[in-house]
């Protein structure tokens, strides 16, 4: 349940702590708040209130607790991905490596079929390439 803050008033007037005694009894004297006038009556100071502000509290309180339940969560699920991204890359080659010839499949036979580096052709070898030149 969502908190509905309580905008308090304060009491608002004249002659606020204006009391007047009532009663005298032995060593008992009740007193009445009298006050010349009152502008702003202010929120009122009760259980109903004081409950309400200790409701605030709890679900705040679980609120966090719950985000902190996540949180750990999420730090797990984080914590674990790492882990396995890691494990991942520690698999791989180093990106500066070297292969021999023969660790790679089939790439002698394919370079014994090459031409040499060194070797020419004629204009005549090379199909319509005298007739590009001229």
């Amino acid at each position: 349940m969502a908190y509905n803050e309580t905008v308090w008033k304060a009491r608002q007037g004249a002659g606020l702590n204006k009391f007047t005694e009532t009663e005298r009894s032995g060593n008992t004297v009740v007193l009445t708040n009298t006050p010349d006038s009152i502008t702003e009556p202010g929120t009122a100071f009760s259980a109903e209130n004081m409950n309400h502000i200790e409701r605030g509290i709890f679900e705040a309180h679980e609120a966090n607790k719950t985000l902190q339940t996540a949180i750990a969560g999420e730090a797990q699920i984080r914590s674990t991905a790492d882990q396995n991204l890691q494990a991942a890359i520690n698999g791989k080659a180093a990106s500066s490596h070297s292969h021999g010839i023969g660790d790679i499949s089939n790439l002698q036979n394919t370079l014994n079929g090459k031409a040499a580096s060194g070797h020419s052709h004629g204009i005549g070898d090379v199909s319509g390439l005298q007739d590009a030149l001229r």
